[in-house]
């Protein structure tokens, strides 16, 4: 049987986003601000512990099984934006642990 523990936020670096759409007009002003450091770049997911039960004696095997994510989300962005965007990586997420016929418990909170 294989269940998972509660659903969690990451929110990771992102080294390498595609900033093109601050190439476009009307967003010169953004672009300064980037370049300046005022803002960076980050990654969005969910995440979660399996417990994958084995053999008998109640044994399990702990495994940590994330959703793709989200990259290029400005630092900046507000709490509202972000939550919204973890929501949507957390259905992904539930998605993923269907498929794997996955029992679901548990919650979800945040972590960075």
């Amino acid at each position: 049987m294989i269940r998972h523990e509660e659903i969690e936020m990451e929110t990771l670096p992102d080294p390498c986003p595609d900033t093109s759409y601050l190439e476009q007009e009307g967003f010169e002003e953004r672009m300064r601000q980037a370049e300046n450091g005022h803002f960076g770049f980050m990654g969005i997911r969910a995440s979660c512990t399996l417990r994958i039960g084995i053999g008998q004696a109640d044994h399990v095997i702990l495994h940590r099984f994330k959703s793709p994510g989200v990259w290029g989300v400005e630092t900046d962005s507000s709490p509202e934006h972000i939550r919204m965007l973890f929501e949507d990586e957390r259905s992904v997420l539930l998605a993923m642990l269907d498929a794997i016929g996955c029992r679901r418990s548990g919650g979800t909170h945040s972590t960075s």
